[in-house]
């Protein structure tokens, strides 16, 4: 990573791992994945308390419980079992973050978003991820910076113009 003026620009290499911790936290940030876990926490109580009454009815329930508990863990897998089969998912990528824009290039691409046209950011415990709407973001993982002071400035560049979501 390197400071030109205001200009901070760093390289990108993605790895499977940090995309399927992407989108993880993604997923669970939702409201939606945690109504999922509850009702199916609450199938799984109820089949296991019904069949001790009536032991026949037990694999409808238990395995319907299951299929709500574990499909928010298998969405993450999915999403980036397809983003894996586009082109570039994996590709090295140079950032430049100024005060006025974002720049991303990668071998085939390049693209530049200002601040305001950006949707927010999220800090995870692995990986910044920079939203370009509400379900598009690019992943940063927080291994590519060199040390945590490193890390801190480009935060804090980034909360300075961004909406922490």
């Amino acid at each position: 990573m390197s400071e030109v003026g205001t200009a901070v620009e760093f390289d990108v290499q993605l790895t499977k791992a940090d995309l399927r911790h992407a989108a993880t936290a993604w997923q669970f940030r939702r409201p939606m994945t945690w109504l999922f876990l509850v009702i199916g926490t609450l199938l799984l109580f109820s089949s296991v308390a019904e069949s001790v009454v009536h032991a026949k009815v037990l694999a409808v329930p238990l395995g319907v419980g299951l299929i709500w508990i574990l499909w928010p863990f298998l969405i993450p897998v999915l999403q980036t079992r397809k983003s894996r089969q586009g082109p570039g998912a994996l590709a090295a990528a140079h950032y430049q973050v100024d005060d006025e824009r974002l720049r991303r290039t990668t071998k085939e691409t390049a693209v530049e978003f200002t601040w305001s046209s950006l949707f927010g950011f999220r800090n995870t415990a692995r990986a910044i991820l920079i939203l370009t709407n509400k379900t598009c973001f690019f992943v940063i993982p927080k291994r590519s910076f060199p040390d945590e002071a490193e890390l801190l400035r480009f935060t804090s560049i980034v909360s300075s113009h961004l909406a922490k979501k």
